[in-house]
C-alpha cells in the first residue's frame, strides 16, 4: 500500500515554501565564510529545538536556550530541570541525525526512529519506561475541560503503527531516488501525525 502524507498544502504553506526556496537560491548565489555557516546552522538548531519544547508547553527562554547550547558538553552530564534536559536532548538528537541529513546513501530505519526517541526522553520525567519502543496502546491528542474530552488529533491504532512506519520509510527512500532534496525532513510530518512511539509530553487523552 502506498503511503499518502496526512496533511493538506495551504496557500500559507506554499508562500512559506517559496520564501524558503528564494532564500536558498540567494545563499547558493553568495559565498559565506565557513565560520558564518557554522554559526547560522547552530542558531537554527537552537531555535528549532526551543520551538519543539515550547510547543509542548515548556517555558524555556531563548536566552537560556543559547546558554545551555554553549555549555552543552558540561550540562549533558549534570542534573537539570526537565525543560532544560529535554532541550539538551533535542540538540543532541539533531547532532545524531546530522550525518544522515544529506547522505543519499543512508537508509533511515525503524531502529533509527526508536533510537531517536530514546535520546529525546533520556532523563526527562524520570525517563519513560518504554523509551525507544513503539507504543502499545491507543492514544488521542487533545484536552479535558470540565470533564469533557476534546480530541484534536486521533493517531492510528497502535497495532498498525509498525506497518505505517515501514510504508513511510519506503516512501522516503523512494523519494530520494527521484528528488535530490528528498530525505529525513520528508518523513517528519508523517512521524508526528502517527505518534508512533511511547511517551511524549503533548496533551494526551486515555483511550
Amino acid at each position: 500500500m502506498t503511503f499518502t502524507p496526512g496533511y493538506t498544502m495551504t496557500p500559507r504553506m506554499v508562500r512559506q515554501i517559496v520564501a524558503v526556496e528564494r532564500t536558498n537560491g540567494f545563499l547558493n548565489a553568495v559565498r559565506l565564510r565557513d565560520d558564518w555557516i557554522d554559526t547560522l546552522r547552530r542558531e537554527v538548531q537552537v531555535e528549532d529545538a526551543l520551538a519543539s519544547v515550547q510547543i509542548e508547553g515548556s517555558s524555556l527562554t531563548l536566552v537560556r536556550a543559547f546558554e545551555l547550547a554553549d555549555g552543552m558538553s558540561q550540562d549533558a552530564e549534570s542534573e537539570l530541570p526537565d525543560a532544560e534536559r529535554e532541550f539538551i536532548n533535542y540538540l543532541q538528537s539533531f547532532e545524531a541525525i546530522e550525518a544522515l541529513h544529506n547522505d543519499r546513501e543512508a537508509v533511515l530505519s525503524k531502529g533509527d526512529l526508536l533510537n531517536l526517541h530514546q535520546l529525546l526522553v533520556d532523563g526527562v520525567r524520570g525517563s519513560h519506561k518504554m523509551a525507544g519502543q513503539f507504543r502499545r496502546e491507543d492514544v488521542a491528542v487533545g484536552d479535558v475541560i470540565a470533564g469533557q474530552k476534546t480530541v484534536h488529533h486521533q493517531p492510528p491504532p497502535w497495532a498498525t503503527i509498525e506497518n505505517h512506519i515501514q510504508e513511510l520509510l519506503e516512501w522516503v527512500q523512494a523519494g530520494k531516488t527521484k528528488n535530490k532534496d528528498g530525505g529525513l525532513d520528508d518523513a517528519w510530518p508523517g512521524i508526528e501525525a502517527g505518534r508512533p512511539v511511547a511517551g511524549g509530553s503533548e496533551p494526551r487523552l486515555p483511550s
